[in-house]
């Protein structure tokens, strides 16, 4: 594959300033390049500080809601429990390739940047998930990650922080509904014989940030929405019913169904 086009004087590239050089895929060549200057400074700070940081930049998600990220972020609170960081790599909508350029030509700066995340949602351990096909940036980036836990950047003491930070790379098996944040978790516990293990999309399913998998399957399997909206339960449709909840599910006022009984349609 080609180099990429030269910036058009106008631009201002942030993310993609490195593309076509080679040299800033290898760690030495990030570093001198300012690479993870940001990750040392970031986990020297108190991880509310970090969000307030985000926040105040008025980075957005790429995705058509524009979600703060800041915001997103904050959502997590240190409540004693384990919390975890998926990045969604797998990028299967045809003609979508920024992710790959971005793993591509700049593997440090992702697993940079995931570091940072994980330290300001409370996150020991970051799970990468790549899209299966996507052969050049699986390789790219699981360098990466072993040259940071050579150098001590990622693992129990990252940059001598006395913080844990463990980054992993998960090749996905080239399900396109993986892009999808619930499927793609299943996906990333394994596909065992389990109903809710697959790699399906949750039903109305509640932000993960938010709320546990085990609650988020109730609700899903209830019709509820997350707790503190003020929105009255919504059905699900008899099909998804009758193969994801109980035998026997209401479906609407004066009509019910069970499972048997849509099989035998």
């Amino acid at each position: 594959m080609g180099y990429p086009h030269p910036s058009h004087p106008r631009e201002t590239p942030v993310l993609s300033k490195y593309f076509g050089d080679a040299a800033a895929r290898t760690l030495t060549g990030w570093q001198a390049r300012g690479g993870y200057e940001t990750l040392r400074e970031a986990l020297a700070t108190d991880p509310v500080e970090v969000q307030n940081v985000v926040k105040d930049s008025g980075l957005r998600g790429r995705g058509g809601a524009g979600f703060p990220t800041g915001v997103k972020w904050s959502f997590m609170k240190p409540d004693g429990k384990t919390h975890y960081l998926c990045i969604n790599a797998d990028e299967s909508e045809p003609g979508t390739f920024k992710d790959r350029e971005l793993m591509r030509w700049t593997p440090h700066q992702l697993v940079e940047g995931t570091a940072i995340a994980a330290h300001a949602i409370y996150a020991e351990t970051a799970y990468i998930y790549i899209r299966g096909e996507y052969t050049e940036p699986i390789a790219r980036v699981s360098e990466a990650v072993r040259e940071a836990y050579a150098a001590g950047i990622l693992g129990a003491n990252a940059m001598g922080s006395g913080k844990r930070v463990d980054v992993h790379v998960h090749k996905g098996a080239g399900a396109y509904i993986c892009g999808e944040e619930t499927a793609l978790m299943n996906s990333l516990e394994g596909g065992s014989s389990r109903r809710f293990r697959r790699w399906q999309a949750c039903l109305q399913n509640p932000p993960p940030s938010t709320t546990s998998r085990r609650s988020a399957r109730r609700r899903m399997c209830s019709g509820m929405e997350p707790s503190g909206t003020s929105r009255s339960p919504i059905p699900q449709t008899p099909r998804a019913q009758a193969r994801n909840c109980s035998p026997s599910v209401a479906t609407s006022p004066g009509r019910a169904t069970t499972k048997s009984a849509w099989d035998s349609r």
